[in-house]
């Protein structure tokens, strides 16, 4: 849903607008903070603006007591602190409620974020853990303490290539979720985050777990076979609240996680590659992609791979794959009249840099190559004051436009942006090609000053080296007796 701005900020970043067209505001302003000031005016806000004004309020609301910021009898009054105020949307006597308004904002934005969190399905990765500490206190509490996911290292094992982005869990663990750490990822939790047995921090490895288990026979079980090294491995069920994937989609890199409601687990097996929710919608592009006779690519190919590398091995592996397929499959009826979901179409036509799209323009169908991807974040349009903004699952695109030419198509110098849901995939435009007719050159021939009219290009080939050459004049037509 669009934000809503208020009248009040919307007023005051006009008058913030008006001030810098009258020469006032300093150099310190960037084109970004003016160009957001002429969309507030407008009544347009977007989220990530949202949630710097916050924080941007705190941190300049000193300015309002100088002089020249507050007082319109100084001289130099506006001063640049006031006019970058106004163009934030504050009031000119710097008091706090255009702050308020934008933390409300973030309340109610964060809690939709929680609200979608939960909706997702959840995920789980596994990761072999080199030092999985068990100690006892000097009480006898048994601890267990380790690495529950590490940054910038491949999930194992995997059927697509998939690294956890440094800082994937700082904000949700500013959130204090309830985590449990559990066995095998179910049963009853041997420690808890919301009673403080359970503790979860980021480093620079990754997501460090502390846990004091609780006094069962499970429990004992599990220390005793972690301390012999029986069980090395842990995992963790989460939900993907950003991610970026690279130009063929074949790497996934995790950038933000949810852990509300998930769990930590020391795991017997790592889960099987393809339990994950991308693995299921892989494996049902890839059927739809050989009934279509077209090529598998990417994590479709990795997830069939696992599958059939499976198959290869024997009896045992045959039924293993078999499971998964059904798993995987689910209730999913494979008929020739199966239609694909909005979002798995969306992910066959993400294009990639340098590839040709066309989408609906005011003039009509409007065409282009595609220079600049943005799977999460915006990207602004050169030569405009337009920004397009990535959502998940629908990225940003920055396109160069063509125009049709007489014979094919040529670029333009217009850079236009899109979101790839607006966009559908074409065969490249043919280029149109040089004409080569009868466009004459004229030569100076040395010595004499005469000139020789030559109503064909490709005899200059045949021309002398020493001979130099005027193509200052070029007559669109001639006749071969205009000799001089």
């Amino acid at each position: 849903m669009p934000i809503e701005v208020p009248q009040f900020i919307r007023d005051n970043a006009q008058r913030g607008l008006d001030y810098l067209a009258e020469g006032f505001g300093g150099d310190g302003l960037t084109d970004a903070t003016k160009r957001e000031a002429r969309e507030m005016a407008a009544g347009n806000i977007s989220e990530p603006k949202v949630r710097k004004m916050g924080p941007w309020y705190a941190r300049h609301k000193v300015d309002g007591q100088a002089p020249k910021n507050s007082n319109p009898s100084d001289s130099e009054y506006p001063g640049p602190g006031l006019v970058a105020w106004l163009l934030w949307g504050g009031n000119a006597d710097f008091d706090d409620a255009a702050e308020d308004w934008a933390n409300r904002q973030v309340e109610t934005l964060n809690n939709e974020t929680n609200a979608r969190s939960k909706m997702k399905k959840t995920e789980r990765r596994t990761f072999t853990i080199q030092k999985m500490e068990a100690r006892q206190t000097d009480e006898g509490t048994m601890r267990l303490a380790g690495y529950a996911a590490v940054f910038n290292e491949e999930s194992v094992p995997l059927p697509f290539i998939e690294k956890i982005a440094p800082g994937a869990f700082r904000k949700t663990l500013t959130e204090t979720p309830d985590v449990r750490l559990l066995i095998n990822h179910e049963g009853l939790p041997m420690a808890r985050t919301k009673n403080g047995t359970l503790r979860l921090t980021e480093d620079e490895v990754g997501l460090y777990f502390e846990a004091e288990l609780a006094d069962t026979q499970e429990a004992k079980d599990l220390y005793t076979l972690v301390e012999r090294g029986d069980v090395d491995q842990m995992s963790f069920a989460f939900r993907v609240i950003r991610q970026t994937y690279n130009k063929d989609r074949s790497e996934r890199m995790l950038t933000e996680v949810s852990l509300a409601d998930g769990d930590v687990s020391i795991v017997t097996y790592p889960a099987y590659p393809t339990t994950s929710v991308e693995a299921r919608e892989a494996l049902k592009r890839a059927i739809h992609e050989v009934k279509q006779g077209r090529e598998i690519t990417g994590e479709s190919l990795l997830v069939l791979k696992q599958v059939f590398g499976d198959l290869s091995e024997g009896h045992e592996y045959i039924m293993k794959a078999v499971e998964v397929m059904s798993m995987l499959l689910g209730d999913v009826v494979m008929s020739e009249d199966e239609e694909m979901s909005k979002d798995e179409e969306m992910s066959e036509v993400r294009e990639a840099v340098g590839d040709f799209v066309r989408w609906n323009s005011s003039g009509g169908i409007a065409r282009g190559r595609i220079v600049e991807i943005k799977m999460t974040g915006s990207i602004d349009v050169p030569g405009s004051d337009f920004t397009i903004n990535a959502e998940e699952g629908d990225p940003a695109v920055l396109i160069l436009l063509y125009k049709e030419v007489e014979g094919g198509w040529e670029a333009t110098d217009t850079l236009v942006g899109h979101k790839m849901s607006e966009l559908t995939s074409i065969d490249p435009l043919p280029e149109a090609q040089e004409e080569t007719s009868n466009v004459l050159n004229i030569i100076d021939v040395p010595g004499g000053g005469s000139k020789v009219v030559v109503d064909f290009p490709s005899v200059l080939n045949f021309l002398p080296d020493n001979m130099p050459r005027s193509y200052s004049l070029r007559l669109a037509q001639a006749k071969r007796n205009n000799i001089k």
